[in-house]
């Protein structure tokens, strides 16, 4: 009988962590999960008034997604980008670009865990632009 209850424990332990580690790796998918071909304007450039050494960025460009990005809570549809090529960085300037959520690792890659926290507009990282 008490070997029944320690399986049944070891069943459930491993259900639990199964569960959780699905659950991880769904959340990161989708941070990965492209948004496809959008129109966009490159607003002009901004900057992060937050504390931060050299290894980060202290200015970005403000890109204004030109359609609704699904999922993001944001009805200005104005967004900080991480890798915006040099040749685009003009204000004013139409583009077209795939883009998604940034991972984690991208945003601690670019950004300062403080610019993380008072950004005013989200994040996007550009997978391609035309």
């Amino acid at each position: 009988m008490k070997d029944f209850f320690i399986n049944k424990k070891k069943v459930i332990t491993s259900i639990a962590f199964l569960s959780i580690l699905s659950l991880t790796v769904s959340c990161d998918e989708e941070s990965r999960s492209s948004m496809g071909d959008t129109n966009a304007v490159v607003v002009g450039k901004a900057k992060l008034d937050c504390k931060s050494d050299d290894a980060f960025k202290d200015e970005v460009y403000i890109i204004k997604l030109m359609s609704d990005t699904p999922g993001k809570n944001n009805s200005s549809n104005l967004f900080y980008e991480l890798n915006l090529p040099k040749e685009y960085q003009q204000a004013n300037k139409p583009i077209t670009i795939t883009h998604r959520a940034p991972t984690k690792a991208e945003m601690d890659l670019f950004v300062s865990e403080e610019c993380q926290k008072g950004s005013l507009f989200s994040y996007i990282y550009i997978e391609s632009i035309k």
